[in-house]
Parts: C-alpha cells; sequence; structure tokens
C-alpha cells in the first residue's frame, strides 16, 4: 500500500509539473506583457515581455503590482477588478527617459475560484504604440490632402471670378487663363489619385516622378498663380532668382506642393 501510494504521488508530482511546463512555456511565448496577482495585489507570476516593458530586474520575483510598474493607473484597473469581480478595461502610456511614448492596452481579468470575492487577477499589457501611430498617420494624411485640395480649388476659384467680373479679357490672358486652370485641374486629379493610393502611400517608400526642371521658368507660373490669393489679402511677393542656376533632378508635382504650402 506504501509502495503504491507513493508511485500514485509520483505521478501526480510529475502531472503537475508537466502542468506548470505547459503554463510557463505559454506564457514566456506570449508577445502581451502578463502579470498574474493575488488578492493582496501581489505579484505571482509575469513574464519577460512585461519585465521588459517596466524595465523590471531580471532577478526580482515578488512586490506589489504598484511597486512594479510605478502606475497608478494600473494599480486602480486591478482594484476595481477585484472589488467588482468583472473585466476592467484601461489604456496606459509609459514614458521613460530617452525612449519613445509607449501605449498600452490593459486588461484585468480576475480570477473565480470560488463564488464570493475574486483571488486575484490577470492582467494583460497589449502594445498598441504601432496602432497609435498609425492612426495619427492617416489624421495627418487626410489633413494633409485636405489642406491640398484646397490650394488648388482657390485658384481655380480666383480665375472664375476674373472671367465673370470681367469676361472680355484679351486673348493672349485667356489663353494664359485657360492653361492655369487646366494645369490645376490636372493637379486635383493627382491629389485625388493620391487619396485613392493610400496603401501604396503608406509603404516604405513613393515612387517619385523625377525630371530635370529649371527654377528660372518654374518659379514664375507659381508667382502667377498666387497672384490673385495674395492681392486679396493685401499681401505682395516678390521673387528674386539667379539665371545661371543649374537644372534641378526632382519631381515638379511635389516640389510644387512644397512650395504652395510655404506660400
Amino acid at each position: 500500500a506504501l509502495e503504491q501510494l507513493a508511485q500514485r504521488e509520483s505521478a501526480l508530482r510529475a502531472r503537475v509539473q508537466e502542468g506548470e511546463f505547459g503554463v510557463q512555456a505559454i506564457v514566456r511565448a506570449l508577445a502581451d506583457g502578463l502579470v498574474v496577482a493575488n488578492g493582496a495585489r501581489r505579484v505571482r507570476l509575469m513574464n519577460r515581455a512585461f519585465r521588459e516593458a517596466f524595465q523590471i530586474d531580471p532577478r526580482r520575483t515578488d512586490g506589489t503590482l504598484l511597486e512594479m510598474v510605478r502606475e497608478a493607473a494600473v494599480e486602480k484597473l486591478l482594484g476595481e477588478a477585484l472589488t467588482s469581480g468583472e473585466t476592467q478595461r484601461g489604456t496606459l502610456t509609459l514614458r521613460r527617459a530617452g525612449e519613445d511614448e509607449r501605449h498600452f492596452e490593459v486588461v484585468a481579468e480576475p480570477i473565480k475560484d470560488k463564488p464570493g470575492k475574486p483571488s486575484g487577477a490577470v492582467i494583460l499589457f497589449r502594445d498598441i504604440t504601432e496602432l497609435r501611430q498609425t492612426e495619427a498617420m492617416r489624421r495627418d494624411f487626410v489633413a494633409n490632402v485636405s489642406h491640398e485640395l484646397r490650394t488648388p480649388l482657390s485658384i481655380l476659384r480666383g480665375y472664375l471670378e476674373t472671367l465673370l467680373e470681367n469676361p472680355k479679357q484679351p486673348p493672349a490672358e485667356l489663353l494664359r487663363i485657360f492653361e492655369v486652370m487646366e494645369r490645376h485641374s490636372n493637379r486635383l486629379n493627382l491629389l485625388v489619385d493620391d487619396v485613392l493610393s493610400l496603401a501604396r502611400l503608406e509603404g516604405p517608400g513613393v515612387a517619385l516622378d523625377l525630371t530635370n526642371l529649371r527654377l528660372e521658368t518654374f518659379l514664375p507660373g507659381i508667382m502667377r498663380d498666387w497672384e490673385r490669393p495674395l492681392a486679396t489679402k493685401n499681401l505682395r511677393a516678390e521673387l528674386e532668382i539667379a539665371q545661371d542656376l543649374p537644372p534641378l533632378r526632382v519631381d515638379e508635382g511635389r516640389l510644387q506642393e512644397v512650395i504652395y504650402n510655404l506660400l
């Protein structure tokens, strides 16, 4: 009987060890930070991702969650989960000296071994920094495109007002106005194409249409486009440019956007 009891104890111990190894393997493999805290808010288990995120000494194995993360928001989230017995969610922004901001989505899931007050909680820290950056890029893109669309539209509107006020323009002036309007309508089409090509623009690089451009012929055309918008604000622009500059290897459309933005 003693031999059978010893064999059963050995088998149970082996199963427990297998379970612990399995749990540890899963915890180590998680890309998200994970912490298990008991009812006293002391950390009983944490993985490498959590240690790295909060710069915790690998030799440290004990302490309260607040002592380790030093973030009151996380401690509050854990307290609410332990008190209410309900899943709690929140966000956290980490600011460390010499490092970029990191954003986390935090989920505190109470552990209910039996009915009543939870005996602890599992806290997950999901790094959403890249998601936030992508969202910011999208907002900036929409704002930039809106700005870029406004410029050619205002120029087109200005020339239309000129034609409405004085439709009997000299033929040469009419030709120049129509050429400018055609150029800016083409620019509007390019901007719309950029909006439709958002996925391409978010890639690792944007292809540029490089050509040889002479500034002494390029810049005066831009200044003519801006004569009326500037005059409505009682402003006047002057262009001073050397005539012996070498040609530039540039994307004419992108350079035009840069100068329009400056103006």
